[in-house]
């Protein structure tokens, strides 16, 4: 929503302290440009839980809106591919003191 009322100090502080600045730039930039191109969008609920093994699964959740609690929309195996690709996003996301 900030991104695309070019709203960058309320954007800003949806990041925790010490993020890195320019990484914050650029997924303002990405969410703003994405904003432009597209009029919907949505935001699915996922948690990835990892496993000592070097297994995950991607869980999805939805809000019942009757009730307002969670629910477990949908288990997906990851594949370790995938997995790779999220632990090397992670690693470069989580250095937030560059």
């Amino acid at each position: 929503m900030h991104a695309s009322t070019d709203n960058y100090e309320e954007f800003q502080q949806l990041f925790v302290n010490g993020m890195n600045e320019k990484l914050i730039e650029e997924y303002f930039d990405t969410l703003k440009n994405k904003e432009k191109q597209y009029t919907e969008a949505s935001i699915p609920n996922m948690s990835l839980i990892q496993y000592a093994d070097d297994s995950a699964l991607l869980v999805q959740i939805s809000q019942n809106t009757d009730t307002g609690h969670y629910e477990v929309f949908n288990v997906i195996e990851v594949p370790q591919e995938i997995l790779n690709y999220f632990n090397e996003s992670l690693i470069h996301t989580l250095d937030i003191s560059n």
